[in-house]
């Protein structure tokens, strides 16, 4: 029975991690229309990762990689603004980098691209977000493998 009752709280300890773990994660598929102006051509556009409300979009045609993140909510807290790519794959394939972050420093709309029929736009997370998030479920496993050793070490 002791050993029912110790994998039992192995367990709902190691589901309370997971839980935590997987908080903040964007889950479902969506699709967002927005109107511009009357008889302005419209195209579909997509847009991943660190976005708060990611997905495929219609926008008008004169719309531009700042305006779509708007649009999309703004970036989160893990975003990683200096390295954003546009995957492009009309006329030509070809994939765009683009600098939000210095962007915000020189005003330079040169170097904010205009969207194209097909693109996808993805804001990629910070590796520093990324690694702590992982030092978080470490330390959540050793809290967990301490508790453990706390109720049931001999």
């Amino acid at each position: 029975m002791i050993k029912g009752s110790r994998l039992l709280i192995l367990l709902v300890l190691l589901f309370a991690t997971i839980s935590f773990a997987q908080e903040g994660i964007q889950g479902g598929a969506q699709f967002y229309v927005y109107p511009g102006d009357v008889g302005e051509l419209q195209i579909k556009v997509q847009i991943w990762g660190q976005v708060r409300m990611p997905g495929m979009y219609q926008v008008p045609k004169s719309m531009d990689v700042v305006g779509l993140m708007s649009l999309a909510g703004g970036p989160t807290e893990d975003a990683n603004l200096s390295a954003v790519r546009i995957v492009r794959t009309a006329p030509i394939s070809d994939v765009l980098k683009v600098d939000i972050q210095g962007y915000t420093r020189s005003a330079s709309i040169e170097s904010i691209p205009i969207l194209e029929a097909g693109d996808m736009v993805i804001i990629p997370e910070n590796p520093y977000h990324k690694f702590e998030r992982f030092v978080r479920v470490v330390a959540q496993i050793a809290i967990i493998a301490q508790v453990y050793n706390v109720l049931f070490g001999e």
